[in-house]
């Protein structure tokens, strides 16, 4: 769709990129060099429409990596209320550039299955579609439908986020359009927790209002 306009990314694998944010024990070298690329960015008259998006779930459910200090010093796990603070702290810069529209995107299911705290990793999620590999034929021609996952913490985040941000952003819905009727097809994702790249250049037509 050629519309005349010009768009710009900037990402961070892994990261919640909102100010306050970084590794813990110099873990995320990357992060706060991402952030600052995106204040930066915020600070430029010609950028009229921001878009945010994460994997807003697992940040609020990690329980190791990141952490959020706040302005006093006080830093907080994300999964013990960081999640939380970091939101609130990306309110406050959306609302210190009134100038700009911004866009959430809200996510999609996605199943990394359930954080063992004890031995410190993830079990392997249900989403993954390498699980279902007897069922490719010819290269994926065969749908593996899967109902939403039980492991709901994708929905919790985007909870969070709209109810913290209602009213100052518009929410991109991703949901329904990825799984319609609640229901999955593995042969779009690359594993548990992301969209194929194929899938997505022809079919996340989602994103199409932001150059309306």
């Amino acid at each position: 769709m050629a519309t005349g306009k010009n768009a710009a990314f900037i990402t961070s694998g892994g990261c919640l990129t909102v100010p306050g944010i970084r590794g813990a024990n110099g873990a995320f070298e990357g992060c706060s060099k991402t952030i600052a690329m995106i204040e930066r960015a915020l600070n430029d008259e010609r950028i009229k429409r921001v878009v945010i998006g994460g994997i807003w779930g697992n940040y609020k459910h990690q329980p190791t990596g990141l952490v959020f200090e706040k302005e006093n010093g006080e830093i907080q796990n994300l999964d013990n209320g960081g999640f939380e603070s970091a939101i609130a702290k990306l309110s406050a810069v959306i609302k210190a550039h009134p100038d700009k529209e911004f866009f959430v995107l809200l996510d999609y299911p996605w199943n990394e299955g359930k954080y063992d705290r004890n031995k410190h990793v993830w079990a392997q999620g249900s989403y993954n579609p390498a699980l279902s590999s007897s069922r490719w034929v010819n290269g994926q021609t065969e749908e593996i439908l899967v109902d939403y996952p039980e492991l709901t913490y994708w929905e919790e985040g985007n909870e969070v986020m709209q109810a913290m941000l209602k009213g100052q952003v518009r929410f991109i819905e991703t949901a329904s359009l990825v799984c319609p009727n609640r229901q999955c097809n593995l042969i779009n994702y690359k594993d548990d927790d992301h969209l194929r790249s194929s899938y997505v250049e022809k079919h996340a037509t989602w994103i199409d209002q932001l150059f309306e």
